[in-house]
């Protein structure tokens, strides 16, 4: 399930909080705009005020859960994307405008995905089982031009 955040900003708000669900559980998302750097950051919170993200900077395409270790985020990815294809950071009036937030329920990150099944494709190897490897290969690669297909079709239903 793909849940789209409305966080909508303006210069009046240069710093907010968000209650959401996610995953079942309520987080708070605060955003500040970092007028040095003139670019918003997030830090992501529990219900109960443990720290899973502090200060990261809302880049397009990238998963802002990414850096968090703690086994209470949320299973999913929060990703922010250009409603029109453009890479660069949202401006300060540009969260939901020109730039949504959405959190991708269930999803592991790709990286996390292709790195176990690289694992066990050096184990079948290893172990010169080479029909296993053969299909954790196929596995990789399928992973690989699934998530490249499914960026595409993403960023089309956002053009449309």
């Amino acid at each position: 399930m793909i849940l789209e955040i409305d966080c909508t900003s303006d210069a009046s708000t240069p710093f907010f909080d968000q209650v959401v669900t996610l995953d079942q559980a309520k987080y708070r998302l605060r955003f500040a705009w970092n007028t040095r750097g003139e670019h918003w950051t997030l830090s992501v919170e529990t219900d109960d005020g443990e720290s899973l993200v502090a200060g990261q900077v809302v880049n397009i395409g990238r998963d802002l859960l990414e850096r968090s270790s703690s086994p209470r985020k949320p299973k999913g990815a929060l990703i922010a994307l250009g409603k029109s294809r453009s890479i660069e950071l949202p401006g300060i009036n540009e969260l939901t405008s020109r730039v949504g937030l959405y959190f991708i329920e269930g999803l592991r990150p790709a990286d996390e995905m292709i790195a176990e099944l690289e694992q066990w494709l050096a184990t079948a190897l290893a172990a010169g089982d080479t029909a296993k490897a053969a299909t954790y290969a196929a596995r990789i690669d399928a992973l690989k031009k699934a998530l490249s297909d499914a960026a595409r079709d993403a960023i089309k239903a956002l053009d449309s």
